[in-house]
């Protein structure tokens, strides 16, 4: 399996809680958005999608704060709807509010979990586009 694949696993098995159970009562931090550490309580209780008992509303293991931070919609795991949530999308170094982060026709998550190409390399596109005609 290439690096790709892996990856996806393995945050899979984070956001499943089938990689250990410490996530609970973390605090709202995250080393993908390092910057916005937390909401306040009036944020939270004002906006009727975040629940402000939760540090990760939609449970895509990428905090509420930091979602509002880079733009995603903390009640949605997966903003861009291309198949892969939001925290698998900011590890990997795509863009998760854009479906296909290289532009070249295939959405991100069928690059990975269907074709394995690289979502960052158009170029990988074109060639899976050429195979399938």
């Amino acid at each position: 399996m290439n690096l790709w694949w892996n990856l996806v696993f393995f945050c899979y098995a984070i956001r499943s809680g089938n990689f250990g159970r410490k996530t609970e009562g973390i605090e709202k931090k995250t080393a993908c958005a390092g910057r916005f550490h937390s909401l306040s309580d009036k944020l939270e209780l004002d906006d009727e999608s975040l629940d402000p008992l939760k540090p990760d509303t939609d449970g895509d293991v990428l905090g509420d704060a930091s979602e509002i931070g880079i733009g995603t919609d903390p009640s949605n795991p997966d903003s861009d709807d291309d198949l892969l949530s939001d925290y698998i999308e900011v590890t990997l170094g795509l863009d998760p509010l854009n479906p296909d982060s290289d532009n070249g026709r295939i959405d991100d998550g069928v690059e990975v979990m269907l074709h394995q190409t690289d979502p960052l390399d158009a170029d990988d596109d074109n060639m899976t586009l050429i195979k399938m005609v």
